[in-house]
């Protein structure tokens, strides 16, 4: 298109999971429970950088405060499979 061509992305979603520890959390209405695989492979990717935190540099960013990003390509393959799952596009 032209420089002057607009375009709008609407983001919609979201998944919510019981985060106590007793299993004791309500779901609010209208919401929808995380998959079981979405779940898993957010725990995946969470025990990757973890065990190589050190070799990342994450405990350095991590004593001064900071955050760390991630690309989609950091991503574990699986992870990133399941991923792309979910992802859905829509022209209205």
């Amino acid at each position: 298109g032209t420089p002057y061509t607009q375009l709008r992305l609407t983001y919609t979603g979201g998944y919510w999971w019981d985060e106590t520890e007793d299993a004791s959390g309500v779901q609010p209405m209208n919401s929808h429970p995380l998959p079981l695989d979405l779940h898993f492979a957010w725990l995946d990717q969470c025990a990757f950088l973890y065990e190589r935190r050190t070799k990342l540099g994450l405990q350095k960013i991590a004593h001064l405060g900071g955050t760390y990003s991630l690309e989609p390509t950091d991503l574990l393959p699986h992870v990133r499979a399941i991923l792309q799952n979910y992802r859905r596009h829509a022209l209205t």
